[in-house]
C-alpha cells in the first residue's frame, strides 16, 4: 500500500540483526542545486561576488549552462574531484571571461536529517559516505567513509566486525547486494537499483519506516524469544509432573499459547508502526548565503507547511478530559512490569497454578501487580512534580501583520513571519536580517562569546556559525539596537533546536536501574540453582516428585528480589525531592546513581562560572594627575544617566561609577547614545564634551595618543573590553554643539577602562568545596584562552594556567587526546563538537562527568556527560532541555549539594538492596540445608511471601528514603574545611563511590550467612524438641526476626527504619499468634520458651554479622550510620 516492492521478503525477518545504517550520500541531497564553495579569479572579483553570481544564476532555474542577462553564464562542469565528492565545479564566465569557480551540490532532502535522526534513536551505528552536500550532518554519523572506498566494500569491512548492515542507496547495486538489509529509493529518470531487498517510491519517506522498523523489530525478537522461552518451560513441567486433574494431555497448551501472543503481539508492532506519520521535513537551505529579497523570494515560492495530521481515535479519547491522567498511569505501570524479573515472577505464578496451588499462584501474581502499581504511582507522581517545577517561561515574538504588530507565543511563529526585535528581546526563531539599527545580540549561549556581536545585513557566503552576521538564531538575546527580521526556521530546525537533537542523539550513561538490572541477572542463576538444589534434594529423600517440584519452584520464585525497581523508584523520588528543596531540579532519575559517582565537573565559562554581564574590572588613567575615581567619573557623564535602554557598556560603567560613589546625577545638556555603526557615546555638559567608546574609534579622535595604542593591546590580549575615554572644551560662548557626533573632534585622552564578564559569587566557594570532596574541576569554553585561564585563576581552579585550545585539541591523535584531558585544566577556543570530543574523551580516561552549560553549544556535552547539569533562564532551553540537573538559581554550591545527596542516595540504595538480596539469598540457603537435613522445605510458599514482605517490601523502602543524617561537629577538630557545617559533610568527604556490585556482594554475603545461621539454629532447636509444624513456625520467625534486627541495626539512627521494624515484628507476631490467620499461613502458635528461643538465635546471629566481619579484617572500618 506504500508502494515498498519487496524484491526480497526476507528481508523483514532480517531487520531485528540490525546496528548499523550505512546511508549513501547521494541519496540524502535531492534539493535543487546550491552553490557550496566559490574561489574569485579575476580583478575586481572577490569571492562574495563570484558566490553571488553563481547563486543567482541557480536561482534562475538556468542550469548547468545557464546564462544571465548581464552577460554572466556557468561553464560546463568540470570533472568531479576527490576535494569535491559528490558536487560538480563550474566557472563563472563574465562575457566570456573567467571570473571565478564554484562548486555546486544539490540541497538536502527534507527528510535527511529525520533518517539520520532515526537511525541514532534506534541505537544505531551511522555511517555516511564522503559527500560535499552533506557536511552539515557530518557531526551526526560516526563515521564518514573516505570518497575512495566504494559502498560494497564498506558495507562488507562493518560486516566482518560483526556488524548487521542496513544500506540505503539509489543507484549503487553491488553495496546494496553486500548488506544485509539493501534499501533502493527510485530516483526519477533513472532505472531503480534492483540488487535492493526493498525498493521504495521517490523520496525517504519509506527509508525512515523501515528504519524506524529496526528498533521495533530488534524489542519484539527478545520478546518472542522469552515468550517462547515461558511456554515450553511451562510445557515441560505440566508434561514431567502432570496437572493434579487432566495429568499430562494438556501439556502442549503453554507453548501453542505462547505462539499465538507472539503472533497477536507481533501483529500489533506492524500496525502501530504502518501508522506512525511521517516526521516534519527538515530544511537545510544556507539563508545566510542569500541577499534579503533572495530569501523573500524562496519563502514566497516555497510549498504551503502540510496540515497536522489529524491524531487517532484513541489519541483523541486519551486527550479527553479526565482520561488523560488515568491513562498516563496505566502506561506507567505497563512500563513497570516491562521489568526483567516480572517474566521470572509471571513463569513463577503459572507454574504454581500447575502444580495445582491456585491460591499460592494468586498470591505470587498479586504481589508483582501491586509492585508495579506502587512502583507506577511512584514514578507518576515524580513525572509529575518535576513537569510542574519545569515550566518554562513563554518567550513572545512581536509579530509584523498587516493590521500591524501583535505579540505572539513563539510557539506560533511559522516560517515566513516577519518580525520586530527590540532591547531585551529573546529571540524566538531563527530568522535573516531584514533590516537593522544599530543591532547587537548576545550569542553567548551559542558561540560562548562573551561580548555582543553586531549585526548587519550583508550575506554572509560561506561562513562559520558565529560569523554569520547577517542572522539571529534561537535563545540568543537582543542588546542593543532594533530591526526586523524574516522566520527561516522554528522547533527542531533551528540551531538551538539541531543542537537538542543531536544531545539526544547521545546515548544517556547507565543509570541505578541498569546496574540494578545487572545485579539482578547475576543473581537470578543462583536463586533457580536454589530451587533446582531443593527440588533434588527432595527427590533424593524419595518425596513424592509432585512436592519436590512445587517445593523447588516456590523457593526460586520467592527468591526473586522482586522489589528492586520499587526501592530504586522510591529512593530517587525521596532524593529528587530533597534536591528541589535545595533548588535543584532532577528531570532525568538515572542521574541520581551517577551523581555519587562523579569525581570530575566541567564548567562552561560564559553564563555558568560568570554572570554573562560586562563589569569594570580595570581603570587606566592616562592624564596627568588624573586618578581612577575621576576617569570613572568622566566615562559614566559621557552618556545620559537616564536612558532605560543604554548600551550593555554604558550601564557596567554606571554601575561602576554608582560603586565608587562618582555617578553623575545631572542630566546633559544634550547626549549621543552608544551605537555599534558610530562606536561611541558622547554628552556635553558644562562646557565640556565627554566621549566614550571603542579605542579604534575614539583614538583617531584625539590630537595626541601618546602610547595608548600599546595599552589597549595589552588590556585587550587579556581578553577584556577596552573603552577609550577623551573630552574636550567647548567654546564658551558658542553653547552646545548640535552635532555632537562632528563636535568629537582633536579630543583628549584621559584613560581606559577594561570590561569584562566577570566570575559568580558563588563560583569561588562551589570549586573550593568541589575540591573538599575530591571532585576534579575543569573549564570547557569557546571564549579566548587568556579570558578563559583568567576567570578559571579567579574561580579558583587548580592549575588554571593549563589551558589547550580547540584546534589543539582536534588535531591530536586518540593517546594525546587521553593525556591532554588528564593534565589541562582548561579548554578555551571550543566548538561544540570539540566539547563532546572532550567529554568522550575524559569518560574514556575513566572519570566520571559531569558537565555544567547554559547554552546551545553546551547542549550536546551536556547530554553525553554522565550528569548533564543547565542553568536555568529563559535564553538556555537547549542546555534546559539535555540536562539531567536544572539549577533553578545561579548559585553554584547547590551543585555540591546535588553531589552530597548522589553519594548518600548511593549509599542508601545500596543497603536497601543489601537488605532485599541479602535477605532472600539467607532464605535460599536456609530452605536447602532444611531440605538437605529434614527431607523437605521447611518453608512453604506462603510463608516464603511473608517473609518477603515482612522483611523485604517495607524495611527495604525504609532505608532508601530515609533522609541522610545532618553532621554534627566533632568536638576533636582541629581545623575547619570548606565543608565544615554542611549538612551533607559526611558523605562528601568520603569522596566519589565506585564498586557497587563489589559492596553489594560483601554485604549481601554478611547478611546471607547470617539470616540462613538464626534461622537455621531456630529450626534445628525446634526440630529437636518438638514437631516439624512447630520448628518450621520457629525457623520461619528467625528467619524474620534476624532479617530485622540486622536492617534495625544497620538504620538504628533513622526514626523511620526502627518504626517500620518494629511494625514488621509486630505483625509477625500477630500472624503466628492469631488462629485461622496462622493456619493460612501454614503456622503453629509458639509458647513464650520457643519466642525466647527465636530471639536468642536472632540477637546472635545480629550480633554475629556486626563482629564477625571485624574480627576477620581488623582494618574494616564500621558502616556508616544511616
Amino acid at each position: 500500500r506504500r508502494g515498498v516492492l519487496p524484491m526480497d521478503g526476507s528481508a523483514y525477518r532480517r531487520l531485528d540483526r540490525v546496528d548499523t545504517v550505512v546511508l549513501d550520500s547521494d541519496v540524502l541531497c535531492a534539493g535543487p542545486p546550491v552553490v557550496v564553495t566559490a574561489t574569485a579569479e579575476a580583478e575586481g572579483w572577490d569571492e562574495d561576488r563570484v558566490w553571488s553570481a553563481a547563486a543567482r544564476l541557480l536561482d534562475g532555474s538556468e542550469g548547468a549552462e545557464g546564462s544571465g542577462g548581464d552577460g554572466l553564464r556557468l561553464a560546463d562542469a568540470r570533472p568531479p574531484s576527490s576535494d569535491v565528492p559528490g558536487g560538480t565545479r563550474h566557472r563563472v564566465l563574465d562575457r566570456g571571461v573567467a571570473v571565478g569557480t564554484v562548486t555546486v551540490a544539490r540541497e538536502l532532502d527534507p527528510l535527511a536529517e529525520p533518517l539520520l535522526d532515526a537511525a541514532r534513536e534506534a541505537g544505531h551505528r551511522v555511517v555516511l559516505t564522503e559527500h560535499v552536500g552533506v557536511r552539515e550532518l557530518a557531526a551526526l554519523a560516526d563515521e564518514v567513509v573516505a570518497p575512495g572506498e566504494a559502498l560494497a566494500g564498506t558495507v562488507r569491512r562493518l560486516q566482518a566486525a560483526g556488524h548487521g548492515v542496513l544500506a540505503v542507496s539509489a543507484l549503487d547495486g553491488p553495496g546494496l547486494l553486500a548488506a544485509d538489509v539493501g534499501i533502493a529509493p527510485i530516483c526519477p529518470d533513472r532505472p531503480p537499483a534492483w540488487g535492493a531487498d526493498l525498493v521504495t517510491g521517490p523520496g525517504l519517506g519509506e527509508a525512515w519506516r523501515v528504519v524506524t522498523a529496526t528498533a521495533a523489530a530488534r524489542a519484539l525478537s527478545r520478546r518472542v524469544v522469552n515468550t517462547g522461552l515461558t511456554g515450553n518451560a511451562l510445557g515441560a513441567l505440566l508434561a514431567a509432573v502432570g496437572h493434579p486433574r487432566y495429568g499430562q494431555r494438556g501439556a502442549t497448551t503453554p507453548g501453542k499459547t505462547a505462539t499465538a501472543v507472539t503472533l497477536a503481539i507481533g501483529s500489533w508492532t506492524a500496525l502501530r508502526l504502518d501508522a506512525r506519520p511521517l516526521p516534519a521535513p527538515s530544511t537545510h537551505t544556507a539563508w545566510h548565503a542569500m541577499e534579503p529579497e533572495q530569501v523573500l523570494r524562496r519563502l514566497a515560492d516555497a510549498p504551503p507547511e502540510p496540515a497536522g495530521r489529524r491524531p487517532s481515535p484513541l489519541r483523541r479519547f486519551v486527550e479527553l478530559p479526565g482520561v488523560g491522567l488515568p491513562a498516563r498511569y496505566l502506561g506507567t505501570v505497563a512500563a513497570e512490569l516491562a521489568d526483567p524479573l516480572t517474566p521470572v515472577l509471571g513463569t513463577g505464578a503459572a507454574a504454581t497454578a500447575l502444580l495445582g496451588e491456585a491460591t499460592d499462584a494468586v498470591l505470587v501474581g498479586g504481589v508483582t501487580v501491586a509492585n508495579a502499581l506502587l512502583s507506577g504511582l511512584q514514578r507518576l507522581r515524580a513525572e509529575t512534580a518535576i513537569e510542574s517545577l519545569l515550566l518554562e517561561q513563554e518567550i513572545v515574538a512581536h509579530r509584523l501583520t498587516d493590521g500591524g504588530r501583535e505579540d505572539v507565543p513563539a510557539t506560533r511563529l511559522r516560517v515566513g513571519d516577519v518580525l520586530v526585535v527590540e532591547p531585551g528581546d529573546v529571540v524566538p526563531a531563527d530568522a535573516r536580517l531584514l533590516e537593522a539599527f544599530d543591532l547587537e545580540v548576545d550569542e553567548s549561549v551559542l558561540t560562548g562569546e562573551s561580548l555582543p556581536v553586531a549585526k548587519s545585513l550583508p550575506a554572509t557566503r560561506g561562513a562559520e556559525l558565529a560569523d554569520r552576521t547577517c542572522m539571529l538564531f534561537e535563545g540568543t538575546t537582543i542588546v542593543a539596537g532594533t530591526g526586523r527580521v524574516v522566520v527561516v526556521a522554528v522547533g527542531r530546525d533551528t540551531q538551538a533546536g539541531r543542537a537538542a537533537a543531536a544531545a539526544a542523539g547521545a546515548a544517556p550513561p547507565p543509570g541505578i536501574q541498569t546496574r540494578l538490572g545487572e545485579l539482578t541477572r547475576a543473581v537470578l542463576p543462583l536463586t533457580l540453582a536454589g530451587g533446582a538444589a531443593v527440588t533434588a534434594l527432595g527427590v533424593l529423600w524419595r518425596r513424592p516428585l509432585r512436592e519436590a517440584v512445587a517445593s523447588g519452584v516456590a523457593v526460586a520464585v520467592a527468591a526473586v528480589p522482586e522489589g528492586l525497581p520499587l526501592v530504586a523508584t522510591v529512593a530517587q523520588l525521596a532524593a529528587a525531592r530533597r534536591l528541589s528543596r535545595r533548588g535543584v531540579i532532577v528531570r532525568s532519575a538515572r542521574v541520581l546513581e551517577a551523581l555519587g559517582r562523579v569525581d570530575t565537573v566541567c564548567f562552561d565559562k560564559t553564563g555558568t562560572l560568570t554572570e554573562n554581564r560586562l563589569r569594570v574590572v580595570r581603570v587606566v588613567p592616562l592624564g596627568d594627575g588624573l586618578g581612577d575615581e575621576e576617569l570613572l567619573h568622566l566615562a559614566a557623564a559621557a552618556a545620559s544617566s537616564e536612558d532605560e535602554r543604554a548600551h550593555e557598556t554604558d550601564r557596567a560603567v554606571a554601575e561602576a561609577a554608582a560603586a565608587r560613589g562618582v555617578v553623575c546625577a545631572e542630566e546633559p545638556d544634550a547626549a549621543l547614545p552608544f551605537t555599534g555603526g558610530r562606536g561611541f557615546s558622547a554628552a556635553a555638559r558644562a562646557g565640556r564634551l565627554l566621549v566614550k567608546g571603542s579605542p579604534e574609534v575614539v583614538l583617531a579622535r584625539c590630537a595626541d595618543t601618546g602610547c595608548a595604542a600599546e595599552t589597549v593591546r595589552t588590556l585587550a590580549a587579556d581578553g577584556l573590553r577596552v573603552l577609550a575615554v577623551a573630552d574636550r572644551d567647548l567654546p564658551a560662548d558658542g553653547g552646545v554643539p548640535g552635532d555632537l557626533d562632528d563636535a568629537a573632534q582633536e579630543l583628549t585622552l584621559r584613560g581606559m577602562i577594561a570590561l569584562a564578564d566577570t566570575v559568580r559569587p558563588s563560583a569561588v566557594d562551589a570549586v573550593t568545596r568541589l575540591g573538599a570532596a575530591g571532585v576534579r574541576v575543569l573549564v570547557v569554553t569557546g571564549d579566548h584562552p587568556q579570558t578563559a585561564a583568567a576567570i578559571a585563576a579567579q574561580a579558583g581552579v587548580p592549575d588554571a594556567d593549563r589551558v589547550i585550545t580547540g584546534s589543539r585539541f582536534a588535531r591530536a591523535g586518540d593517546a594525546e587526546r587521553m593525556r591532554l584531558v588528564q593534565e589541562a585544566a582548561v579548554f578555551a577556543r571550543v566548538s561544540p563538537e570539540q566539547k563532546v570530543s572532550i567529554v568522550a574523551s575524559l569518560r574514556r580516561a575513566g572519570a566520571t562527568l559531569a558537565m555544567t552549560g547554559d547554552g546551545v553549544n553546551d547542549a550536546a556535552a551536556i547530554r553525553l556527560a554522565d550528569v548533564g547539569i543547565g542553568m536555568t533562564g529563559p535564553e538556555s532551553p537547549a542546555a534546559r532541555r539535555s540536562a539531567d540537573l536544572v539549577l533553578t538559581d545561579p548559585d553554584l554550591t547547590r551543585l555540591v549539594d546535588a553531589i552530597g545527596e548522589g553519594r548518600a542516595m548511593w549509599s542508601r540504595v545500596r543497603d536497601a538492596v543489601s537488605v532485599l538480596v541479602g535477605g532472600n539469598a539467607g532464605e535460599v540457603a536456609f530452605t536447602v540445608l532444611g531440605t538437605a537435613l529434614g527431607g523437605r522445605a521447611p518453608l512453604g510458599t506462603r510463608q516464603l511471601l511473608l517473609v518477603n514482605l515482612l522483611t523485604d517490601m517495607f524495611p527495604a523502602l525504609a532505608v532508601a528514603v530515609a533522609a541522610p543524617r545532618r553532621h554534627s561537629a566533632n568536638a576533636d577538630a582541629q581545623a575547619s574545611g570548606p565543608l565544615d557545617g554542611h549538612p551533607l559533610e559526611t558523605e562528601l568527604l568520603a569522596g566519589p563511590q565506585h564498586g557497587f556490585r563489589a559492596a553489594v556482594r560483601q554485604t549481601m554475603l554478611v547478611r546471607g550467612a547470617a539470616t540462613a545461621a538464626g534461622a537455621s539454629g531456630a529450626w534445628a532447636v525446634g526440630r529437636l524438641t518438638g514437631t516439624r509444624g512447630r520448628a518450621g513456625t520457629m525457623g520461619l520467625a528467625a528467619l524474620i526476626t534476624t532479617q530485622l534486627g540486622q536492617t534495625a541495626w544497620a538504620g538504628r539512627r533513622s526514626p523511620l527504619v526502627l518504626v517500620t521494624a518494629a511494625g514488621s515484628l509486630a505483625v509477625l507476631a500477630v500472624v503466628v499468634q492469631t488462629p485461622g490467620v496462622n493456619r493460612f499461613f501454614g503456622c503453629t502458635a509458639l509458647d513464650p520458651l520457643s519466642w525466647l528461643v527465636v530471639l536468642g538465635w536472632a540477637a546472635a546471629a545480629t550480633a554475629g554479622a556486626e563482629l564477625v566481619p571485624r574480627l576477620l579484617d581488623p582494618e574494616r572500618a564500621p558502616p556508616a550510620d544511616r
